[in-house]
């Protein structure tokens, strides 16, 4: 057993678990929530203009339907284009959006970091649904704004598989 690995693993569990207020400022929290609730609802409403003005120049997006990673100039618009090209696919109308409880943020100067837990809705061959996900992300303060430079998105498996 490598015990020097044991103090950098309880470094990085505290980190996890430490309250987000010793970590972050409110004022810069205020400014990232704002960004992600708009990003959110720019994404539920299919504003694909206003969405892209929640994200830095070139910033890149993954998510878990191929081709997985979009990057440059569009990126957030052309990932939720595809989500509106794929669904139907799939079966799946009304997708909807929203966060399922406080995300936990940390800031460092003008960069941050936020894992958003999320709620989605949806119908399922007409059926109602339910998921959770997660929605990582990378933001930077530009002048008095924080912009996404990475969002990933990744679904949390249900108890029942």
């Amino acid at each position: 057993m490598k015990l020097h690995a044991l103090p950098t693993a309880l470094v990085l569990c505290a980190a996890l678990v430490m309250p987000v207020h010793a970590a972050t400022s409110t004022s810069s929290n205020d400014g990232i929530m704002a960004t992600i609730h708009g990003a959110l609802a720019a994404a539920d409403s299919d504003n694909v203009t206003l969405l892209n003005s929640y994200y830095t120049s070139n910033p890149e997006v993954v998510d878990v339907f191929a081709p997985f990673l979009w990057s440059g100039p569009d990126a957030a618009a052309a990932w939720r284009r595809e989500v509106d090209r794929v669904n139907p696919t799939l079966h799946i109308a009304h997708l909807r959006v929203s966060m399922r409880s406080a995300p936990i943020i940390r800031v460092s100067r003008d960069e941050a970091y936020a894992v958003v837990p999320l709620r989605i809705t949806y119908l399922l061959r007409g059926k109602p649904r339910i998921g959770h996900g997660l929605w990582t992300l990378t933001l930077r303060r530009i002048g008095s704004a924080w912009k996404i430079t990475t969002a990933t998105m990744s679904m949390v498996p249900s108890a029942s598989g």
